[in-house]
């Protein structure tokens, strides 16, 4: 048991040269549990070597994690000048025909801007319920469910839902408000799961082109909230080359055992994120309940601050 789990948590390590390893990262919490039953049995059998072993894994996966645990903490001095914004990323999956209580929860909790995703014929007439919450949509729905849908509240500059990946199912959500005076700046995405050779090149493309996206908005000054179901948890290969060619802090900061997937299973993950720009506060952020689907919403709650957007450009 100790050697097996030092093994995966050690292939782990090595996501930047082989998409295959990453997928050992992912698992770093159920690691960590592991061995502290592993850890558990070896005190009570008395193996010292398993013991030695288990110590050293749990040791392993804690320091990677740390980084991840520590609570976010907004910049220092920083005063909220906004109003407040929530935001909501919904994966509905395709198959779910929970549509009451998908409406319920977003009449209970009201965000701001709700991104959709995996949206077939069905959600697109169903969500028509939230109308009277959300006057403006923008939804490009598939027949085999990997649609996407933008609602918001307030009338948007710009909405748009376009191909980020190679495959025309590659969808992305742009969209831009003013907010007094400010633009604001969104991007709902969902990448191809890593799970193939195929699919993590075309993640690799997806992702390129949002970091693009992120960076010509971070040279205008503006402020960027980037949000999703990415597949891919934070301590994972790709989203840590995420974070770092963006430079958006992950709202998910502080949260390691609070996965968003399957939550039934014990191979639960934190994959649904909120990414942020040094122009926000973080007011709250929670995952909500489940709605029928595999993922359960995340919503987020965050306000510009004092001197956020001074290089923001006017439209």
């Amino acid at each position: 048991m100790a050697a097996s789990g030092t093994l995966a948590t050690l292939i782990g390590f090595f996501g930047d040269w082989h998409w295959y390893a990453d997928l050992f990262s992912h698992l770093r919490p159920q690691y960590c549990v592991w061995f502290g039953l592993t850890i558990a049995l070896t005190l009570y059998f008395r193996q010292r070597l398993a013991l030695f072993i288990a110590l050293l894994g749990l040791c392993i996966n804690v320091a990677a994690l740390l980084p991840y645990g520590l609570p976010w903490r907004n910049e220092q001095g920083a005063q909220a000048q906004a109003a407040p914004q929530t935001f909501a990323i919904i994966n509905l999956l395709y198959g779910n025909r929970e549509a009451a209580r998908v409406c319920d929860y977003l009449r209970s909790v009201k965000p701001d801007v709700v991104v959709f995703q995996e949206v077939g014929f069905f959600w697109a007439s169903a969500l028509e319920e939230l109308s009277d919450l959300y006057p403006y949509r923008t939804i490009k729905a598939r027949k085999d469910g990997f649609g996407s849908a933008i609602y918001s509240r307030q009338k948007p500059l710009e909405a748009t839902i376009r191909v980020a990946g190679e495959r025309e199912s590659d969808y992305a959500v742009f969209a831009t408000w003013e907010t007094d005076g400010q633009r604001v700046n969104l991007v709902g995405v969902h990448p191809d799961k890593p799970d193939k050779e195929w699919k993590v090149k075309n993640r690799k493309t997806y992702l390129a082109n949002v970091t693009q996206w992120c960076s010509e908005k971070a040279q205008a000054g503006e402020p960027i909230i980037a949000l999703g179901d990415f597949n891919a948890t934070p301590w994972s290969s790709s989203l840590r080359r995420f974070t770092r060619e963006t430079k958006l802090r992950n709202a998910n900061q502080g949260v390691i055992f609070g996965a968003t997937w399957n939550v039934y299973q014990p191979h639960r993950l934190l994959i649904d994120h909120a990414f942020l720009s040094q122009h926000w506060s973080l007011l709250h952020r929670e995952i909500g309940p489940d709605v029928g689907s595999d993922h359960r919403p995340l919503l987020v709650r965050a306000a510009l601050h004092k001197g956020a957007t001074a290089n923001s450009k006017s439209p």
